[in-house]
């Protein structure tokens, strides 16, 4: 059984220790978008750890890898004003001890199922395309996208989110071919 990981191992002198550093980074003016690491300056993740590897993140500071790589990504879609102050604000918003493990899969379920901002709302018209979206969603939810689910589940869910992505293809496809022929009289 994996022990389950508490963010800054639960003591606050470690986020302010991290804290401290990715400040000193912004200071120096070492926190850049558009690379991992370059001439002693660096992403949100570098300035972090002082190095560029997601893998030091749950022995550093309690923190699963995939979210690390979800700190990067949002991180590198930010104006330059925000991106300066990304890594801060994510240190801050963590309570020390808390578990994680639940941010990834809340994260994965919102891109898939938000009728606003997710997947489906591409696939609206494709009730095939919107069951496999909701169907992985469902494993998400459940722990089933872990390794709790067998491995039939895992082609099924693999090929929901393939479909999932055809159909959100298709969607934006068809959209912009009805909207040339809107604008084409």
């Amino acid at each position: 059984m994996t022990a389950t990981l508490r963010a800054f191992h639960g003591d606050p002198e470690i986020k302010v220790r991290y804290q401290a550093r990715v400040e000193e980074h912004r200071r120096l003016d070492q926190l850049i978008q558009g690379t991992g690491y370059q001439d002693g300056r660096g992403c949100a993740i570098y300035c972090i750890l002082d190095d560029y590897d997601h893998t030091l993140l749950p022995q550093e500071i309690g923190m699963p890898e995939v979210l690390g790589h979800l700190v990067d990504q949002l991180h590198e879609l930010q104006t330059p004003a925000d991106a300066q102050l990304w890594p801060g604000r994510v240190l801050a918003a963590i309570r020390p001890g808390a578990d994680l493990s639940r941010v990834w899969p809340d994260w994965a379920i919102w891109m898939l199922e938000d009728p606003d901002h997710g997947v489906i709302r591409h696939a609206a018209g494709y009730p095939a395309c919107e069951a496999a979206i909701q169907r992985v969603a469902a494993l998400w939810r459940s722990g089933g996208m872990a390794e709790k689910f067998r491995r039939a589940e895992a082609v099924e869910a693999g090929r929901a989110g393939q479909a999932a992505g055809w159909a959100a293809r298709a969607a934006r496809a068809a959209g912009e071919a009805e909207e040339e022929a809107e604008a084409a009289g």
